[in-house]
């Protein structure tokens, strides 16, 4: 049998929101309003950006491209040891210098089995890493993005560009002079693109898929994948007016206080 509070409790609930109450007649306004301006908004952003049934059975068929890129982080994660947050960091410090994920990756599970062939003691694997200054025991007790960056370090003192390609080439594979231009700065350069990529939030995706992909019905490699490759930030003319517009309905709504200046440029990227 259910105990006196919960009776009590079970009353009140029905008493708040009972038909003739103050607070359900407030919230079915509100509801009100609100559908109002969701349709407002709809009809509104429709007719701005011209997307049409056509343009969202296109979008419809991007779901299992959306679910290849998210997974395709957590994959490159496990192969290569590195967590993904860190690789999403260096994912766009790669793109910066002009390279593509799967050229960072290929240059990075060769670095590793170049540590670990001269701590198994290769004479070629340790012989690269001796041209740098370097040995497989202290590079063994860094994670593989410190790794990464040590090698970058060195390679960045070597003046002569003939060598450097030759040496870049023995660590890192047939990606060794494409990555020379991530490189080029050292360690500096490298963790400079890293605090780029977590002052735009990139580095924070994985966390933010993780946290919101169950309540949106999406699962963590779609909300990934939306996340970091079909949303941008950078107001354009077109955005801007989209954004007063918007602005402009939830006013006439009763759901934002007119008068407000809008000015994109606020929230750019610095």
């Amino acid at each position: 049998m259910a105990n006196a509070g919960a009776i009590r409790a079970g009353k009140a609930f029905v008493e708040l929101y009972a038909d003739d109450s103050k607070l359900a007649a407030g919230l079915r306004r509100a509801q009100k309003r609100l559908q109002s301006f969701g349709a407002s908004v709809r009809t509104a952003g429709l007719a701005l950006f011209g997307v049409g049934t056509a343009a969202v059975t296109a979008l419809a068929g991007t779901a299992k491209l959306f679910v290849d890129m998210g997974d395709a982080v957590n994959k490159a994660s496990q192969r290569t040891g590195i967590a993904v947050e860190t690789l999403s960091e260096l994912g766009y410090a790669a793109e910066q210098s002009g390279l593509e994920m799967s050229t960072l990756e290929g240059g990075l599970r060769r670095m590793a089995a170049v540590v670990v062939e001269a701590a198994h003691g290769s004479k070629g694997a340790q012989q690269a890493l001796a041209a740098l200054g370097l040995s497989a025991s202290e590079l063994g007790r860094l994670s593989p993005d410190e790794q990464f960056k040590a090698i970058a370090d060195r390679m960045a003192r070597i003046e002569n560009p003939t060598v450097r390609a030759a040496v870049a080439m023995d660590i890192f594979g047939k990606s060794g002079t494409q990555l020379l231009p991530m490189l080029r700065e050292g360690r500096a350069g490298i963790e400079a693109l890293q605090q780029r990529a977590r002052d735009l939030g990139l580095a924070h995706l994985p966390e933010i898929a993780e946290r919101e992909a169950a309540p949106l019905g999406l699962t963590v490699p779609q909300c990934l994948g939306y996340l970091r490759d079909n949303l941008h930030f950078t107001f354009t003319a077109r955005e801007q007016r989209g954004l007063e517009l918007f602005y402009q309905l939830a006013c006439r709504h009763g759901l934002a206080r007119p008068g407000l200046k809008l000015d994109s440029r606020q929230y750019e990227p610095v």
